[in-house]
């Protein structure tokens, strides 16, 4: 994001084989959810993603509504990283038939 490289390390909050997966992580006094949901959309499968994060510490409180400057891009980086993540099943299905 923004022309750098970052890593989360993220926690399995769990996993509902084959219809959820919520990811938790904790960074920079923010807590972050990122919520999957597994739906059958006709030969398909549709995925929903609820991207969350809520401030716990006084800092990251007070610092909040400046984040919402950067929405936008937190948006365009998780829809790149949806249809990446889009491609890559599709390629490994294609390459298991």
């Amino acid at each position: 994001m923004f022309g750098r490289t970052a890593a989360e390390e993220m926690t399995i909050a769990e996993f509902q084989p084959p219809n959820r997966l919520l990811l938790t992580a904790f960074n920079h006094g923010t807590r972050y959810e990122v919520d999957h949901s597994f739906t059958a959309a006709g030969s398909g499968t549709r995925l929903s993603l609820r991207f969350e994060g809520r401030p716990v510490t006084r800092l990251s409180r007070f610092l909040w509504p400046l984040g919402r400057l950067f929405a936008g891009s937190v948006r365009s980086q998780v829809e790149k990283d949806v249809a990446d993540l889009k491609r890559e099943v599709e390629r490994r299905h294609a390459a298991a038939r």
